[in-house]
């Protein structure tokens, strides 16, 4: 029973001690973390200093080919054999050019384009855009002359104009012509 008992105290000792040991009222106050805007006091806030930018990485390589072998070789690119799947265009699509096109207007005034017929196609696609990149006509003609209405060009600018030939179903052939308008403050 008496060795009970020391262990006992042994126990409670052991106890006390390892309690006094995990704290108690010290003078030092605990740290609590906070915010703190960084950057100039009334300017931008900065990233933290441990940001930095970086680049990411594609997904696709660019593409590179060796001088000296330019048919692939060591690159990573497919190998090929060059115009073996290149076919020219027809000849009649070297017939289509620009033969009279309003180059310089004012503001409000029609311009008229005029373009050489394409043996085998009557119809044709007229595109007009805006100076500041949108479509204002896309429309099938068919004639070898477009007058642009008036109203579209109210504002002074460079518009751009298309003309390619189309097939009976409505596909474009060849390249197209194009050409500017500028148009002016009357």
């Amino acid at each position: 029973m008496a060795m009970n008992r020391w262990w006992l105290i042994l126990i409670l000792a052991l106890a006390a001690v390892a309690l006094a040991g995990c704290g108690g009222d010290d003078d030092e106050p605990e740290a609590l973390p906070t915010l703190a805007q960084t950057g100039a006091p009334n300017g931008p806030a900065t990233f933290p200093p441990t940001w930095t930018p970086f680049q990411r990485a594609s997904v696709t390589p660019p593409p590179t080919r060796s001088d000296s072998n330019p048919t692939g070789g060591s690159s990573n690119l497919p190998n090929f054999t060059p115009g073996a799947t290149w076919t020219p265009l027809p000849d009649v699509c070297y017939e289509l050019e620009v033969l009279a096109s309003d180059e310089n207007i004012p503001v409000n005034t029609p311009a008229m384009i005029n373009w050489t017929p394409v043996t085998g196609y009557t119809s044709y696609e007229f595109l007009l855009v805006h100076p500041s990149g949108g479509t204002l006509i896309q429309e099938p003609v068919n004639a070898t002359t477009y007058t642009v209405p008036a109203e579209f060009f109210a504002q002074p600018g460079v518009y751009g104009w298309e003309v390619s030939p189309m097939d009976a179903l409505g596909y474009l052939q060849c390249f197209s012509i194009s050409g500017e308008i500028i148009v002016t403050e009357q």
